[in-house]
């Protein structure tokens, strides 16, 4: 699913807009970048496949728009924060873009785009506020200030993020596998380390090219009950509708490819010998 910050970044656009003089130059552009961004981000809701992709060419031409307006408004002598703040959050949009599209081995570059767009947001904000083209009233630094915090916020956090995850690519994620030895397999959790023993992953298969699924006997052995594991359920399809049954078949432990630590065919490899050995 789409990282949806970028939303709340546009709340601080509409401000520096104002504070430009709302400029009729790359308006358009720059209002369909918008609409196009908020509609992409919503509609992609990390399940269905045609929902996905359609959030994401809706979200990319979104911020291609934002671009192009960014470019129009700043050779059209717009003051710059306007541009900057609008090219940031298409930057923003791009970055989340490529890295749910591009290989594990390019996530960084993907990193480094959101980084970049989150800054030229909150230097173009920053901008707006101090070269201000208009006054505003009382009521208008109130709507402002609110609009700031919530933005820059946004803007602030996620870049701090992403700051850690060019150095680590696992940063920000509350599970992470830690190592993999004879002694099973060790997670991080938001409880502390958990080891999850090679007799109780009962097989694997990778779901889509990102995550990996292992299968976890039911009931969950008593240990692993207690470690507040991301599990899901798994139940025969002719007994998926019987809401009597209380206890699944099966549970499922889904770890994404950065939680893994690299590409699910390589952590699938890791793996292999000592789930294939039970």
């Amino acid at each position: 699913m789409l990282n949806r910050h970028a939303i709340v970044l546009n709340l601080g656009l509409g401000v520096t807009f104002v504070l430009a003089g709302a400029p009729e130059v790359g308006l358009s552009w720059m209002g369909l970048g918008i609409l196009l961004s908020v509609v992409g981000l919503l509609l992609d809701d990390g399940l269905g496949p045609w929902r996905v992709a359609a959030g994401h060419l809706v979200s990319l031409y979104g911020a291609v728009m934002l671009a192009l307006a960014a470019a129009r408004q700043l050779f059209s002598g717009v003051p710059w924060s306007l541009p900057a703040a609008g090219l940031g959050i298409g930057l923003a949009l791009l970055g989340v873009l490529l890295e749910m599209r591009l290989a594990y081995a390019r996530l960084r570059v993907a990193v480094a785009v959101q980084a970049l767009g989150d800054a030229l947001f909150a230097a173009g904000f920053a901008g707006g506020v101090l070269g201000r083209e208009l006054a505003p009233s009382l009521v208008g630094w109130v709507g402002i200030g609110l609009a700031g915090v919530i933005s820059l916020y946004a803007a602030g956090a996620n870049f701090l993020l992403q700051l850690a995850r060019l150095r680590d690519a696992g940063a920000g994620w509350r599970y992470r596998v830690l190592g993999v030895g004879e002694g099973g397999l060790s997670l991080r959790t938001p409880g502390g380390p958990v080891v999850v023993q090679w007799a109780h992953i009962q097989g694997m298969r990778s779901l889509g090219a990102r995550q990996l699924l292992l299968v976890l006997p039911s009931p969950l052995p008593e240990e692993l009950a207690r470690a507040d594991l991301p599990v899901e359920e798994l139940r025969e399809s002719d007994r998926a509708q019987q809401p009597e049954v209380s206890a699944p078949d099966r549970y499922a432990l889904v770890l994404h490819e950065q939680e893994l630590g690299g590409p699910v065919p390589e952590a699938e490899a890791r793996l292999r010998p000592f789930v294939g050995a039970r």
